[in-house]
C-alpha cells in the first residue's frame, strides 16, 4: 500500500462521518489489511484470515440456526395455548 495513500486513510477513519460512511468503511478495512500485512508474512497471512473466516462462518450458522429453533419452539407454545377449533 503506497505510503501516501495511509494518511488519507487515518484521517477518514479518525474523523468519521456519523453513521460511517462507504468511504470509512473502506479505509478501515484498508487499514486493517495493511497492518496484517505489516505483521504477517502472505504465506501466513493468507491461512490465517482463511481460518478466520471459516469461525465467523461458523459462528453466523450456529446463531442462524438457534434463531430456527427458538422460533420453532414459539410457533409450538403459541400452537399448543391456542388449539384450532
Amino acid at each position: 500500500m503506497p505510503r501516501a495513500l495511509t494518511p488519507a486513510l487515518v484521517e477518514a477513519v479518525f474523523l468519521p462521518g456519523l453513521p460511517p460512511d462507504r468511504r470509512t468503511r473502506l479505509a478501515l478495512k484498508a487499514l486493517l489489511l495493511r497492518s496484517h500485512l505489516l505483521k504477517m508474512p502472505l504465506r501466513l497471512l493468507l491461512p490465517h484470515l482463511n481460518y478466520k473466516l471459516g469461525q465467523r462462518l461458523a459462528a453466523r450458522a450456529r446463531r442462524r440456526r438457534k434463531a430456527a429453533r427458538q422460533a420453532a419452539l414459539a410457533k409450538q407454545q403459541k400452537t399448543d395455548e391456542n388449539p384450532p377449533g
